[in-house]
């Protein structure tokens, strides 16, 4: 259940083995378990096109309809003219924010989170990113302002919530620091 690091490792092996079906097809299960839909549709398209054994291509197939239909959405969430090659870089950039707030690079993740949100607003996850990275820099008004937005597109976002319930403890005591942790939503999958 690492998602993280399988799809970092076939990553690696794709770049050696590009027309490998096995490991674009693991590889777009794990981009799917990273929130990464545009990257698992486009391996899983490739994969179905150079997969020769029979039962292994249905397999292919039948993940393939599931990630079209929820990438398609997300592209439609973020308007008409978004295309798969923007999904894909929006996503990368969130999660490489993800990657440099657990190194503790708050301000360098703040830029993804933000470069994230300017390519599409239309997820709370980005803002509540946004908002810890905040409160991390003790700019606890930028924080709450995230928060609230991030509510405002999911009013029952419960971390954005939480957070934005806690602002006045880290306010009042700017030296100590929340605890950081990145969360899956597919962790007990």
């Amino acid at each position: 259940k690492k998602y993280e690091d399988s799809y970092q490792t076939f990553s690696e092996a794709e770049r050696i083995d590009p027309d490998n079906a096995h490991l674009l097809f693991n590889r777009g299960l794990s981009a799917m378990y990273t929130s990464r839909s545009g990257q698992a549709l486009r391996d899983l398209e490739h994969a179905a096109l150079i997969e020769t054994d029979h039962v292994i291509a249905k397999k292919i197939k039948d993940e393939l309809n599931l990630v079209r239909e929820m990438t398609l959405s997300e592209m439609r969430m973020r308007g008409k003219d978004f295309t798969l090659d923007q999904l894909i870089e929006q996503q990368e950039l969130f999660q490489h924010g993800n990657k440099l707030s657990g190194q503790g690079k708050w301000l360098e993740a703040e830029a993804a989170f933000r470069k994230s949100i300017e390519m599409g607003d239309c997820l709370p996850q980005p803002w509540g990113n946004l908002g810890i990275s905040l409160v991390m820099q003790n700019r606890f008004d930028e924080a709450e302002d995230a928060y609230r937005h991030a509510l405002k597109i999911d009013p029952k976002y419960k971390r954005a919530k939480e957070n934005l319930e806690s602002l006045d403890y880290w306010r009042k005591h700017p030296d100590e620091k929340p605890e950081y942790m990145i969360t899956s939503p597919f962790k007990n999958v």
